[in-house]
């Protein structure tokens, strides 16, 4: 039995904030680095390999598509580059996917030799899958008599 003047005590029921703010300042900090990590990537788009690479290393697709147009250039997903940068590009993307399907497109008035040394360029870089684009040539119908 308690005295007259004397109460019981009772434990405090609370939330500790320390513990909590130790955690959101943690996450802030991850968070802010992520963030820098990616404004660096992204800040050099027109001169970075990584950059360039954003759309096939970083997306959900694993296809890329390497072009020899008919005015003698070589264009890495829609950007006209070189041969020596093509081969930088394609060993960084078989490093980062390399289980990537590279699509070759050629211009008409490219030669077999051309595609075969693109194709050659593709395969020292380490990536296997290899996709010719073809073009279909149309085929007119003949006239059918009305029905």
């Amino acid at each position: 039995m308690p005295r007259p003047f004397q109460t019981q005590l009772r434990p405090k029921v609370g939330i500790q904030l320390a513990p909590f703010l130790g955690l959101a300042l943690l996450l802030v900090m991850a968070l802010l680095l992520v963030m820098s990590g990616l404004t660096e990537a992204g800040g050099n788009a027109g001169n970075s390999t990584a950059a360039s690479l954003k759309i096939a290393a970083a997306a959900d697709t694993t296809a890329v598509e390497v072009v020899l147009d008919d005015q003698d250039r070589i264009r890495f997903q829609n950007e006209t580059i070189t041969h020596g940068i093509l081969a930088a590009k394609l060993r960084f993307l078989a490093g980062v996917k390399p289980d990537a399907t590279v699509l070759v497109r050629a211009g008409r008035r490219r030669s077999y030799g051309d595609v075969v040394e693109l194709v050659a360029t593709i395969r020292a870089a380490g990536l296997k899958n290899i996709a010719l684009e073809t073009v279909p040539e149309v085929i007119p119908l003949p006239d059918l008599p009305p029905p």
